[in-house]
């Protein structure tokens, strides 16, 4: 999956719309999607079997024009960690915030 995020684009970016069904974005897949980062305007990789908490958040703060976001999970913690988020265009948000016994101050 890396090799392909990477070749879209010649490596400068470009994807606007983005879906991912039924595979693995690993941590390789993950930091190839963030020359993306740039361009995408809708993200949907709520089926893929593995991505990062962290990547998550990198999106919501990195991606400008994004509109819609459907992903698994993000962990509570990693959100806190992260800087602002940039996607003011957001109008689609599909997303489950996950929260331990011990972050109860985070929800």
């Amino acid at each position: 999956m890396a090799t392909i995020l990477k070749g879209i684009g010649g490596g400068h970016g470009g994807l606007v719309n983005f879906s991912l069904s039924g595979c693995f974005l690993e941590e390789q897949g993950s930091e190839a999607l963030r020359v993306h980062f740039d361009m995408l305007v809708e993200l949907d990789i709520y089926e893929c079997e593995y991505v990062v908490s962290t990547t998550i958040r990198d999106i919501l703060c990195s991606c400008l024009k994004l509109t819609k976001l459907r992903a698994r999970s993000v962990l509570g913690k990693d959100v806190v960690k992260g800087g602002p988020w940039v996607c003011r265009r957001l109008r689609e948000l599909r997303i489950c915030f996950l929260f331990g016994e011990s972050e109860k101050d985070l929800q």
